[in-house]
């Protein structure tokens, strides 16, 4: 493994790897009965899409415009973290691209992390709340 070097070559890599997140996350909260913030809600106590599209690839463009996908974190903020927190290694940056699901129980929480877990696109490095 050869660490990351330089901020602008994770920016490259978060810009590609976004799109292909956000169809995962999709994913694992279809399995999971997972829910995602709603557009408009910028509060905790928002209001929140279940992750529910129908059969037809129209469904799912349509249930992911109502809801409220996590940007890629700003370079400023990244470059602060990186400086503050890590020594200027950016290799220790890990969440340029993120996301949330929400879950009304902690069974659909463990159906999420299975589904995770058996991704065969996936390798889980560090599981954090």
């Amino acid at each position: 493994r050869r660490p990351v070097a330089s901020l602008e070559q994770l920016y490259c890599q978060a810009l590609v790897l976004h799109p292909v997140l956000i169809d995962k996350v999709q994913d694992w909260a279809l399995a999971s009965g997972g829910s995602f913030r709603g557009v408009g809600s910028e509060s905790r106590s928002g209001h929140y899409v279940k992750w529910q599209p129908g059969a037809s690839p129209g469904d799912r463009d349509e249930l992911a415009a109502a809801v409220h996908w996590c940007g890629i974190k700003s370079a400023s903020r990244a470059a602060e973290k990186a400086i503050r927190v890590y020594a200027k290694d950016v290799s220790y940056l890990v969440d340029l691209c993120r996301q949330s699901i929400y879950f009304s129980s902690v069974g659909d929480v463990r159906r999420c992390l299975g589904s995770i877990a058996g991704d065969s696109d996936i390798v889980v490095v560090r599981i954090k709340n």
